[in-house]
């Protein structure tokens, strides 16, 4: 005959060990007492204690996974859980069990410091723990397996779980460290080895930092000279992106001329310009022709605008000062 002494956490600091005789796949409960946790002592005869946790204290997670193996579920749930809670892999302990229903696993996890500080208190009372499990963990693998809960008392429910014994919270506590100090030291290697790139990567950086800053103004003071011959007496800020802003404008510009037949404005010009009269430069634009010169006096100015308006549909003079002996003129003419 097997006596088994099953500790039950009832509370924050208290708790129910309780003594039950195992005869095959019977069990009889034989004794029971409540007590503090850390004031619990061990019971006479009971070498084999099993820790039923607080409910309160219990995570419960439902897993669809192609593998039901122990060795595969010890290392890959972690890394699930890690999905689905706030938890870190090594904060936790837990127990994973496949159902009947293939694929389905059902994860129950507990706190890794709560537990190993319960364990030393139990410990340290001369109590050693084979094996920790749950009750609400046990209901719900019985219901995710369609079987009947028997009689809705609890001690029948202990009983069931005893007899089952497919929960441990104790058997997710080495499989993943194992892994996981695996991964933490791959983690290293590649930490150490990035320090080390980085590490040669900066000192290239020095070595070429000086000439590569030369080479960026060299460049700067070549991108101005560039933008002050394409736009003499500017203000330079950015040079390419002005450069860009005018090239774009002469597009514009351009677009727009290609429908003017500058040939016909300076035949027009021709035919109404006075002989006595100078004109230092013609501007055709799309909309207006802007005509600049010198002359004589007001009067001939004068006389050059009423000419031009029998010709254009308007002409203006904008401009007229002294310039020595002449008058210099600009006047605008629309077509």
């Amino acid at each position: 005959m097997k006596t088994i002494g099953v500790v039950e956490i009832t509370g924050e600091q208290s708790a129910r060990i309780t003594v039950f005789s195992a005869q095959g796949d019977s069990l009889e409960k034989v004794s029971s007492q409540e007590s503090l946790i850390d004031e619990l002592n061990p019971l006479e005869g009971v070498n084999n204690y099993i820790l039923v946790l607080d409910d309160r204290k219990v995570h419960l997670r439902f897993l669809d996974l192609p593998f039901t193996e122990e060795d595969k579920l010890k290392e890959v749930v972690p890394f699930e859980l890690m999905e689905m809670t706030t938890f870190k892999p090594d904060e936790i302990v837990f127990s994973a069990v496949p159902t009947e229903d293939k694929g389905k696993v059902i994860v129950g996890f507990t706190e890794k410091s709560f537990l190993e500080s319960l364990l030393n208190i139990l410990q340290n009372r001369g109590i050693e723990v084979q094996r920790v499990t749950s009750l609400e963990f046990f209901k719900e693998l019985l219901q995710a397996e369609g079987g009947p809960l028997g009689v809705d008392d609890k001690e029948e429910t202990l009983k069931k779980e005893l007899l089952d014994g497919r929960i441990d919270f104790l058997s997710g506590t080495i499989g993943y460290e194992r892994k996981l100090l695996q991964f933490k030291g791959l983690i290293n290697a590649i930490l150490r080895l990035t320090l080390v790139v980085l590490l040669g990567t900066g000192a290239v950086i020095a070595v070429k930092w000086y000439p590569l800053k030369m080479q960026n103004r060299q460049l700067s003071a070549l991108k101005k000279e560039i933008f002050l011959k394409v736009k003499p007496g500017s203000t330079t800020v950015a040079p390419i992106y002005q450069l860009k802003a005018e090239i774009k404008h002469l597009e514009e510009e351009l677009q727009s001329l290609a429908y003017i037949d500058p040939l016909e404005d300076l035949t027009r010009l021709s035919k109404h310009w006075p002989q006595t009269l100078r004109a230092e430069q013609i501007d055709i634009k799309p909309e207006v022709i802007i005509v600049k010169g010198y002359a004589e006096g007001i009067s001939e100015i004068e006389t050059l605008k009423g000419q031009l308006e029998g010709a254009f549909s308007e002409a203006k003079v904008i401009e007229s000062e002294k310039a020595g002996q002449l008058m210099r003129y600009t006047i605008e003419v629309k077509r």
